[in-house]
């Protein structure tokens, strides 16, 4: 009885849970709130906000799960395939038990969002999180499914990302000088160049299967715009930061993403882009770029938005 229930929970909560995506998906909101901060100014230590915090932070949690338990309940056969230890997982817990999971997730999220929103009288609130728990589910769910769709399937993929980015910075600002939008056009362009870099990644296995960008248009050119696009992303919140915050501290903070950016596209020149033609020679590098290389650029834009309020307040 033990061993099973430790199995459901490590089926609920890792494997099918996709823990190995949960603090790459709260980030965004930490970064928002961070950004709210400094341009609110509000005063940290209290209360009140961080009770706000935490019902916002719960929120994005929500989100998470919803999202993952809703595409490996959709993409069950598909993983079979590609992800064996999704359908494992699906299997343990039971597939209408966990499409009636995320559906309780999505209706307890509905409702933490209508009283946050109603609490700070931000009706845009209580819509971010329509916009993106319901792009969410109609990326993977059937019979809208827009992941079946290149170009429009990766923007609705990027969309649900980014939202708590602006929750978190609506929840404690009312007004944006510029610094919001700067990350949020940043992290967007990145988020469709990590997708691209991943959809090469998978492009032995997407073939016939899976309408992506790599695979409708050739891994090479998804390689290209990939690389161009997270380059882009990066640069944008960099330089954005810059314009807003002329601070010493910002400057030097971009000088180092600048050289870590050069480090990044003299790299992926040298070892990726130059063996395109070689498929089996990039796989496994456009693989390492997805994985580690999210991370690393979540924590650089994270670190930016934590010096701004520090040199702020």
């Amino acid at each position: 009885m033990i061993k099973r229930r430790i199995k459901l929970i490590k089926a609920l909560f890792y494997d099918a849970g996709r823990i190995e995506y949960f603090c790459a998906d709260l980030t965004p909101y930490f970064i928002g709130v961070i950004l709210g901060f400094a341009v609110s100014g509000i005063d940290i230590i209290n209360p009140y906000v961080l009770k706000l915090f935490l019902e916002g932070l719960l929120l994005i949690v929500l989100a998470h799960f919803a999202a993952v338990y809703s595409n490996v309940y959709s993409d069950y056969e598909l993983d079979k395939r590609f992800k064996p230890k999704l359908p494992a997982a699906a299997d343990i817990i039971g597939l209408s038990q966990l499409k009636l999971i995320f559906s309780i997730i999505t209706l307890i999220g509905t409702i933490v969002a209508i009283d946050i929103s109603y609490t700070l009288v931000k009706v845009e609130l209580f819509i971010f999180w329509i916009i993106g728990v319901g792009l969410a589910h109609i990326y993977t769910l059937e019979p809208i499914r827009l992941k079946k769709y290149p170009f429009i399937g990766d923007i609705a993929r990027g969309i649900p990302i980014i939202i708590p980015m602006l929750f978190g910075f609506y929840m404690f600002s009312d007004n944006d000088n510029g610094v919001l939008l700067y990350n949020f056009i940043g992290i967007f362009v990145n988020l469709m160049g990590l997708f691209l870099i991943g959809e090469v990644w998978d492009w032995k296995d997407d073939k016939g299967f899976v309408c992506t960008i790599a695979v409708v248009f050739g891994y090479k050119k998804a390689l290209l715009y990939g690389l161009i696009l997270i380059s882009c992303g990066i640069a944008v919140w960099t330089i954005g930061n810059c314009l807003i915050y002329p601070l010493k501290v910002i400057y030097l903070y971009s000088i180092v993403g600048i050289f870590l950016l050069s480090c990044f596209i003299l790299y992926s020149i040298m070892n990726i882009y130059k063996h395109r033609f070689d498929y089996n020679k990039i796989e496994y590098k456009c693989g390492m770029i997805t994985k580690i290389g999210t991370s690393l650029i979540w924590l650089y834009q994270l670190i930016g938005a934590i010096i701004i309020l520090m040199h702020v307040q």
